[in-house]
């Protein structure tokens, strides 16, 4: 099923993200717009329905992933009880963004068995041991916890240290994003960007789920774009101004893509987004060349 938007048809998503708080400290930023406000008990519960419930039907389908973001997650009494309407609505996978304070609470509290993987972003630095502490104590806990990291450029030891760090410490997989247009980060020039993400690619080993976003493929060596370049699946949107059928879609309302023409030829095509869409938004970009 297509859902037509400025950008062209678009295939209509099978996942849900719903932003339940304002903030998202300590998370990947992607540019979305900051909701005036977090949702209240009864618009989560409204919203979850709607995406499942509410798209069943000829012309719609349901949601069968459900993406909780938000700073303050393991502060809402209410999220259990959306998460059992979500899964008796159809939802299969549940996912939670989560920063530290979320994933030591959630580790050692109720909200542990909501989710069926908690997704949080790991730095190198000062607060990596911390980290790693709340990653082992999810993980003793029986939760899949996948680690985020954002390229931030320089060199490429402390990136490898702590890739190979929350592995150990029990993460099932390792993303790597480049800045996210929005996002309040300085994004190094691409081809530094693209061999910090291949020196962490070497170090995370094979039985590990890995990714690389924001990089086209041929900016990468060929190992590494093999395992880790996939396209970015699609999503419905939600926060406090964007509800229901007021949503929005991740792509292209939330970041856009763009690939030249050539890119047609790359044996990688099918499974490279491209480069971000926008003047300056890839600095040091080389020119494409297609895998054959």
């Amino acid at each position: 099923m297509l859902r037509w938007t400025q950008a062209g048809a678009v295939p209509a998503p099978r996942t849900v993200q719903i932003r339940v708080q304002q903030a998202i400290v300590g998370r990947i930023a992607a540019g979305a717009p900051v909701p005036p406000r977090g949702l209240d008990p009864r618009e989560l519960i409204e919203n979850i329905r709607y995406f499942t419930h509410g798209l069943r039907g000829p012309r719609s389908r349901p949601c069968e992933t459900l993406v909780l973001t938000g700073a303050g997650l393991s502060t809402r009494a209410d999220l259990g009880a959306a998460v059992v309407i979500a899964r008796a609505e159809g939802v299969e996978r549940v996912v939670m963004h989560v920063d530290l304070d979320d994933l030591e609470a959630v580790a050692g509290g109720e909200h542990g068995g909501l989710a069926d993987a908690l997704v949080v972003r790991i730095e190198p630095g000062e607060g990596l041991s911390r980290a790693l502490s709340a990653v082992e104590a999810a993980v003793q806990r029986g939760q899949e916890v996948r680690a985020a990291l954002v390229l931030g450029g320089g060199p490429a030891a402390p990136w490898v240290e702590a890739a190979r760090s929350v592995v150990a410490a029990g993460a099932r997989a390792v993303q790597l994003s480049y800045p996210f247009p929005g996002a309040e980060l300085a994004r190094p020039p691409v081809p530094e960007a693209a061999a910090l993400a291949d020196a962490v690619a070497a170090a995370v080993p094979t039985s590990v789920g890995f990714s690389v976003k924001g990089l086209p493929a041929c900016v990468l060596m060929e190992a590494t774009a093999e395992r880790g370049s996939w396209r970015t699946p699609n999503r419905w949107y939600v926060d406090a101004r964007h509800q229901k059928q007021a949503a929005v879609l991740f792509l292209p309302d939330v970041v856009r893509f763009a690939k030249a023409d050539l890119c047609r030829f790359c044996a990688l095509d099918g499974r490279c987004d491209g480069f971000f869409a926008g003047e300056g938004l890839s600095p040091g970009l080389p020119p494409l060349s297609p895998r054959t």
